[in-house]
């Protein structure tokens, strides 16, 4: 009784039109463009953090992980969850470094997190909290209420799924 959000529908449209419909033709080139763009923004991300030798040696261990080697042969939603967690771990160390506004962020990209999967997503929001704990220090309250917006955005589409199917994925979330 919960779902995916329609994002990734959205996402394999146009794959899906250039592959006239053939379902082989419409993910691996989507698949190969995540895999590839995951190296891409692994190297760009770490190399801003820290520099271009701790990117390069983060770039080699993600092209050579067999998780996400093995995750490539498998055509679902959930591989773009590799990439939403970089990002959110880019902004988590940005907010952890002392600028507040990446808490923002933070709730975006984990809001985007449940479109694609919503049992992973789940846990960026207790890991925020244990990232706020560490850093012992709160955003202030414009910047708490602008995150918390951020993060109900990209839930649009679930609130009002939810609201026309008599709050199905929220009564299925109340009995897990």
């Amino acid at each position: 009784g919960i779902f995916h959000g329609p994002l990734w529908l959205y996402i394999i449209l146009p794959f899906f039109i250039i592959a006239k419909g053939n379902p082989f033709l419409t993910l691996v080139p989507l698949f190969i463009f995540f895999d590839i763009g995951l190296i891409v923004l692994g190297y760009l991300l770490i190399s801003k953090l820290f520099n271009k030798t701790v990117g390069l040696i983060f770039t080699l261990f993600l092209a050579i992980s067999g998780s996400l080697i093995s995750s490539s042969f498998n055509f679902s939603n959930s591989n773009i969850m590799p990439l939403i967690f970089l990002i959110y771990l880019f902004f988590a160390i940005k907010f952890f470094r002392g600028r507040n506004n990446y808490f923002i962020a933070i709730l975006f990209i984990s809001g985007l997190g449940f479109q694609f999967q919503s049992a992973f997503a789940i846990f960026l929001l207790p890991l925020l909290l244990v990232l706020i704990l560490i850093k012992k220090e709160c955003p202030n309250i414009k910047t708490f209420v602008i995150g918390v917006i951020s993060f109900v955005i990209p839930l649009i589409t679930f609130i009002i799924f939810d609201i026309r199917h008599d709050f199905l994925m929220s009564k299925s979330a109340l009995k897990i």
